[in-house]
């Protein structure tokens, strides 16, 4: 079992704010590519087959990749007289091969 841990800042770990579903939206992108994937708070958890092989590997890595690239991170702001604001970006990720 493997576990992405979804953080807003790399350098404090902070982690982003499991109510946006941020894990969800990333989950259910992969699936539409081929992978199944598991949102669980602020982490996506990969339960490959221990007998893997490395095109299977290259499939899940491959969907995951466009998963980020199509999911935008949406952020929550509040004003002084609490109106809430939402932001879109793109998330900042490097893709690692194994």
């Amino acid at each position: 079992m493997l576990a992405i841990d979804l953080v807003k800042d790399k350098n404090t770990r902070e982690p982003i704010d499991p109510q946006l579903g941020y894990a969800y939206a990333i989950a259910e992108a992969a699936r539409r590519y081929g992978a199944i994937v598991r949102p669980v708070g602020t982490k996506i958890i990969l339960s490959p087959p221990l007998v893997i092989q490395r095109p299977d590997l290259d499939r899940i890595v491959d969907a995951l990749d466009q998963a980020f690239k199509q999911t935008p991170i949406i952020e929550l702001t509040f004003d002084k007289t609490g109106i809430r604001h939402e932001h879109a970006h793109a998330p900042l990720y490097r893709r690692m091969r194994c």
